[in-house]
């Protein structure tokens, strides 16, 4: 750890040094035995590679759904004042 103010405070430059105090060590026990080992570098590249693919076609097939109601559309034969093309 780095030297400490004079106010008694201690402070660190990483979450590696952070780590090696004694309750932060336990909380980070406590946490990891909770969460059962988490994924492996694999393992979480395929969970994105889902998330992201479920995010895409969720999003891009919720503006495919029937409309509300039916229309029937067709060109301007004489264009209105105030529409400009493109």
């Amino acid at each position: 750890m780095t030297g400490a103010a004079s106010s008694g405070r201690t402070y660190w430059r990483t979450l590696d040094e952070l780590a090696e105090t004694p309750e932060i060590a336990a909380r980070l026990e406590r946490e990891m035995a909770r969460a059962g080992g988490g994924f492996g570098a694999n393992e979480r590249r395929q969970f994105l590679r889902l998330m992201a693919a479920s995010l895409a076609l969720g999003g891009g097939l919720s503006g495919c759904g029937p409309e509300a109601e039916r229309r029937q559309l067709l060109p301007y034969v004489e264009t209105p004042p105030g529409i400009v093309p493109g």
